[in-house]
Formats: structure tokens, sequence, C-alpha cells
């Protein structure tokens, strides 16, 4: 499944990357995130509650950020499992700078989705990951320009 999506923040690439990569921002804006424990640098175990369609569930995983190149891109390795189902996935994440101390958020991710949740309720993952992803950034972005210095 592709998941890709466009966000803009009205604060410089530097900002806008510090707070994306802050393990309490992540934590405050991951939909659903019940818990997020640190195992290394840049490496965490997380538990969260979501739910697609009649399928609510919890899972627990792990994510993990690689090939940063500061404050242009990363990639952000994602793994988890729960009764509903399983996802693992990779997202690349671009940083580029729109001027005038705004940023641009490009999002371009690959995830595969198995077990109950797929099988069954297919139709309603790939809306539902594009909502979540939104719902992700549209939470960063008022905690990115609330700290906009």
């Amino acid at each position: 499944m592709r998941i890709d999506g466009t966000f803009s923040f009205n604060a410089n690439p530097e900002h806008v990357w510090d707070v994306l990569l802050d393990p309490e921002a992540l934590k405050a804006c991951i939909p659903g995130c019940q818990s997020m424990t640190s195992t290394g640098e840049n490496t965490y175990v997380i538990t969260l509650t979501v739910g697609i369609a009649q399928f609510k569930g919890t899972y627990d995983g792990n994510v993990s950020i690689q090939d940063a190149h500061r404050p242009d891109r990363y990639e952000i390795h994602v793994d988890g499992k729960g009764r509903p189902g399983w996802v693992r996935g990779v997202g690349k994440i671009k940083l580029v700078d729109a001027g005038n101390g705004a940023t641009t958020v490009e999002v371009e991710g690959d995830a595969t989705i198995g077990g109950p949740v797929f099988s069954i309720g297919s139709r309603f993952v790939p809306p539902a990951a594009k909502m979540l992803m939104g719902q992700f950034f549209n939470a960063m972005k008022k905690r990115v320009e609330g700290s906009a210095g």
C-alpha cells in the first residue's frame, strides 16, 4: 500500500526537523499513542490503539529513524502487530525550504498490512492510513508553529 502526502509548516526546516524528531512531540502527535519508550538512538518501542472500520485494537511495535540527513530528509521504519493484524512500512520524509521561513514536508511511504484487519477491511485501510497521517501532521503543525521562535 502506498501512502503519500505534502504538508506545509510556517517555520524553517531546522525547527520543523527538531520537532518532528522530538520523542515527546512524536508521542503527543501519533494518533492513539499509549506509550513510546526509547531503546537507543532514534529507536523506540511503541504501543498504540487505533481503529480501522470495526477493527479497533492495540498494536505493539518498533519505530526507528534511519538515514537521517539534517535538516533535509530521513526514513522512518515501522513494524507492529496486534490482535487485528500486523503492519510493516517505511516512510521517506523530505523537508523542503519553501522560503520566507516556511517548510514543505513531503512524505512517500510503502506499507504492508496483514491479518484480519486487511482480509476483511482492506478497502478501509488506505483511507484510514491517509487520515491518520493527516491527523499526525496536523498535530505536528500546531506544535511546530506554536513553538516557532
